[in-house]
């Protein structure tokens, strides 16, 4: 039987009532208040003390083996030990608090929902969650911060970097991680609860591959970075699409066939995808319809890309540029760091400042408004 998952704001509430508790463990950590992480106490000697948040950082997935990869994840939590500005749980203390729910820490984790309830048993205030994934000739990779106070994604950045074989491949990696950790600062995310446009769906009807995997984790990051929609998680739309006895074959990909299928899942926004081999390589296509205003806002045609570096380039744009042209392939090793977009009233995209939240930007810039 299908059971809908909570909402963003039935998580807060959640998370509101665990803190009350809080206290009474060792790893409790205070509540942001007025989108403000608490820094500093003034304890009986009145000198200021440096109070970090607890961060619990899960290890990434590689979607394509569909495995947990805790070799990066323990590169992340020596980087921001490193860096100082969080407080990571360590290992060997996360799964040891995790097996007291019968919780086996290597599961792959990398959607909101898993992650969420990850921090919740960890009391942590942040979890950072994702994916890397190696491809032919790159690591595509996706990272989600989450701040459990607000239930809401407060950073996300989506890219790839080179990969070579043999030893000392994935050294461009590591550094992309050790860049990525230890940019963020808690001192200048912004907490401010942002309201919500209502539910996305993201449906993918491409061929089960690698490639359409990350596909689908970079549209999902981009989602979580724009801070306006609530995205329903790939397992509970796969739960109800059964229960409504939806086969994805059967989906038509006409504006009348999104739109109808919108309305069946009671989303109020869906996006479209689907990555396909052509003669010339590569095809890549992708839509955004309004549900409710039943219409679709945003396409771009399909075109032949060379390979899927090409393709990435192209899902980037989509969600970035407020004009149709696809412009040239980018190199190997950039990325959509601050990846986000926005849907004004109306239905509008614009290329916004997203400075605040950690989003936009060119992708060259720290992944947060850390200094």
């Amino acid at each position: 039987m299908y059971i809908p998952q909570p909402t963003r704001r039935d998580k807060t509430a959640l998370f509101r009532i665990i803190v009350v508790v809080a206290p009474l463990f060792p790893l409790a950590c205070p509540l942001a208040k007025s989108g403000a992480v608490p820094q500093m106490s003034l304890p009986a000697g009145g000198v200021a003390v440096n109070i970090r948040p607890i961060l619990a950082i899960l290890d990434p997935v590689d979607i394509a083996a569909e495995k947990s990869v805790p070799p990066y994840g323990d590169e992340l939590r020596t980087q921001a030990v490193a860096a100082g500005r969080f407080a990571p749980i360590p290992r060997i203390q996360m799964e040891k608090k995790m097996a007291e729910f019968n919780w086996d820490a290597t599961t792959p984790c990398h959607e909101f929902q898993c992650a969420f309830d990850a921090a919740n048993l960890l009391l942590s205030e942040y979890v950072l969650f994702g994916t890397v994934t190696p491809l032919d000739g790159i690591y595509a990779y996706t990272f989600n911060l989450l701040h459990i106070p607000t239930g809401q994604v407060v950073l996300s950045q989506a890219g790839d970097v080179a990969r070579s074989p043999g030893a000392g491949g994935d050294l461009p990696l590591k550094a992309k991680l050790a860049a990525f950790i230890s940019g963020i600062d808690p001192m200048h995310l912004d907490l401010a609860q942002k309201t919500s446009l209502g539910l996305m769906a993201v449906i993918d009807l491409s061929p089960e591959t690698p490639e359409s995997r990350v596909l689908s984790e970079r549209v999902a990051a981009h989602v979580h970075a724009s801070r306006h929609y609530d995205l329903m998680g790939s397992k509970e739309l796969q739960e109800l699409m059964i229960a409504m006895e939806i086969p994805i074959g059967a989906i038509a990909t006409t504006d009348s066939g999104m739109i109808g299928l919108g309305t069946r899942l009671n989303v109020a926004y869906l996006v479209h995808s689907k990555l396909s081999e052509d003669p010339q390589g590569m095809r890549l296509d992708l839509a955004l319809f309004d549900i409710a205003g039943k219409r679709r806002i945003r396409d771009w045609p399909s075109h032949s890309q060379r390979g899927f570096q090409d393709i990435l380039h192209v899902e980037n744009r989509f969600f970035h540029d407020s004009d149709r042209n696809q412009g040239t392939c980018r190199r190997p090793g950039a990325e959509t760091g601050r990846a986000g977009f926005t849907l004004e009233a109306g239905g509008v995209f614009r290329r916004g400042d997203f400075r605040g939240g950690g989003h936009g930007g060119d992708g060259h810039e720290p992944p947060s408004g850390g200094g």
